[in-house]
């Protein structure tokens, strides 16, 4: 099952990205943003109010019923079915090293999934 999102919408091009992936109520989340206009906290809030349905400016990294697992960015490649995950979130003080990549294989099993530094 695809659960990934750039804001709401499916991501289906090829980039750079910045992206946070976020437990919300069980369910695992990628959320992706532009590298050069997004910042992590605003994915977030985005995930959270969609997901929530709750705003919350400037979210904290954890809450009653979210955890952020990993921010940093991707390099999206989805003709050749691959994802590279490096870098990381200076205002959260947060990498993608924390990040849970068993549930984004389990959700992408035919990608190549990679952590670069």
């Amino acid at each position: 099952m695809d659960r990934s999102y750039f804001g709401s919408k499916k991501v289906k091009e090829v980039g750079i990205f910045k992206v946070v992936q976020v437990s919300i109520k069980g369910d695992v989340l990628l959320y992706f943003g532009s590298a050069s206009e997004s910042t992590h906290g605003i994915i977030l809030e985005i995930a959270l109010e969609e997901n929530l349905g709750m705003y919350i400016d400037d979210p904290p990294s954890e809450g009653a019923e979210y955890k952020v697992l990993g921010m940093g960015k991707v390099g999206f490649h989805p003709k050749f079915n691959q994802m590279i995950f490096s870098g990381n979130s200076v205002g959260y003080e947060m990498d993608m090293r924390a990040a849970d990549l068993t549930a984004i294989k389990a959700a992408y099993p035919d990608w190549e999934i990679m952590l670069s530094y």
